[in-house]
């Protein structure tokens, strides 16, 4: 069962993804062309004699057309089930989430990095270093290209707290806006996910007063990625849940059986924003 879940990860994600996207621009094109796909045959028809009348397609060609954005939906229906079956497979614990982590590139700070330290992720795919802003991610653009992922993850922003650049909770929304643009023009069929900063015990938030701007960031980013329609991971429920229990004695890395569930959160981040409408 885990071969198959993750052959299913390897070879399967990656076609899914762009499947995705060619039925969705079949539905934007079918949506410009005026006519209507929710009415039954009549429906078809109305469409096949406004196309033959308004831009010179013949009846044939008009309906050639339009059974290619039928097939085009049955498509998106089987891709978004099979979406929704691999979600409902990881929130209820069916599969192991590290065999989705194959065709990816994780950009971060040393908490990204601890994926490899603890020997989930490797070292290759996760470009990440101690004291790693949201600036770092220009000089991994040329890597990036290279690997070509289905899925980017950024896991940033307890540094940028103390950047200047980057020092109010809208300066950090609109620079991850700007970085998400950059990687998007490398890999423009990757899905990216911004993750949401994980929190810090409470004495080391009262010994670094910067850290209690932390939620407001993570708010404020929240937001602008929904806006511009950026998979978001929210690990905010996980650090309220597991602060007491799976943070490192320094209050601010993180205990090894912490990473399964922020992965968890990343990758269903990624799949359900890959589950058309």
């Amino acid at each position: 069962m885990k071969n198959a879940i993750r052959q299913l990860s390897a070879q399967k994600l990656p076609a899914l993804t762009s499947l995705c996207i060619v039925a969705l621009v079949l539905f934007q094109f079918a949506a410009m062309s005026g006519s209507s796909f929710n009415r039954g045959d009549g429906g078809l028809v109305n469409g096949l004699g406004y196309l033959s009348d308004s831009d010179g397609r013949s009846p044939e060609e008009a309906e050639e057309f339009f059974q290619t954005v039928k097939k085009a939906r049955r498509e998106k229906s089987r891709l978004n089930s099979e979406f929704l079956q691999m979600i409902d497979d990881i929130e209820n614990d069916r599969t192991d989430i590290w065999d989705y982590f194959t065709d990816y590139v994780m950009l971060g700070d040393s908490r990204a990095l601890d994926f490899c330290h603890y020997y989930f992720l490797s070292y290759t795919r996760v470009l990440a270093e101690n004291g790693n802003t949201l600036d770092k991610i220009n000089s991994h653009l040329d890597k990036l290209s290279s690997f070509q992922p289905t899925y980017v993850f950024l896991c940033y922003g307890l540094n940028d707290l103390a950047n200047a650049s980057t020092s109010t909770p809208e300066q950090y929304a609109q620079k991850t806006l700007d970085k998400v643009a950059l990687i998007r023009a490398r890999v423009p069929d990757a899905t990216i996910v911004v993750s949401s900063i994980l929190w810090c015990t409470q004495d080391v938030v009262d010994a670094h007063p910067r850290l209690r701007k932390l939620e407001a960031f993570n708010d404020v980013c929240k937001q602008i990625c929904q806006d511009n329609h950026i998979a978001y991971a929210d690990n905010d429920e996980l650090c309220r849940q597991y602060m007491d229990t799976l943070w490192a004695p320094d209050g601010t890395h993180l205990s090894a059986a912490f990473y399964k569930y922020w992965a968890k959160n990343l990758i269903l981040a990624a799949l359900k924003d890959q589950v058309m409408e």
